[in-house]
């Protein structure tokens, strides 16, 4: 996915996750909470059919990051997509539209990927499984 991406509208907004990652599904009830009740739906990218209906969202993008399916079909993911998903709330969506300052873009972004290469690690202290299924690795730099 590029910037500016986008797929199928959906009814209401899709977060797409890594269900077999014990960090990220922490992470994804924390988002839905910050959202607010009922606001989004969180998706496990691993469930038959979950991208089905989302042409240009692949398995391979959701493994390297958590994304945002808006209502008007436009793609978010890792650091942005959190900054979306901050912007649902008004008070919480000048948090969110601090993202799109430069150099703070940038920051988030690479804590993001920094987080999303070490989510291994980081699944062990929520209860999470070693990963040998292979869920939790990313690709190599190069295999992108």
């Amino acid at each position: 996915m590029t910037l500016g991406s986008s797929t199928t509208p959906p009814d209401r907004p899709l977060l797409l996750y890594d269900g077999e990652c014990a960090f990220c599904r922490v992470s994804v009830r924390r988002a839905s909470r910050v959202a607010g009740r009922d606001r989004v739906e969180a998706v496990n990218y691993h469930e038959p059919g979950a991208l089905d209906d989302l042409p240009g969202v692949s398995a391979e993008d959701c493994q390297g990051a958590m994304h945002l399916i808006e209502t008007s079909g436009r793609v978010s993911k890792g650091a942005e997509a959190i900054a979306r998903v901050l912007m649902m709330r008004p008070v919480l969506g000048l948090l969110g539209r601090l993202y799109y300052i430069p150099g703070v873009r940038w920051l988030s972004d690479r804590a993001y990927g920094l987080i999303a290469r070490n989510r291994h690690r980081i699944s062990k202290l929520y209860g999470g499984a070693s990963c040998d299924s292979g869920a939790c690795a990313l690709p190599r730099r190069d295999d992108r």
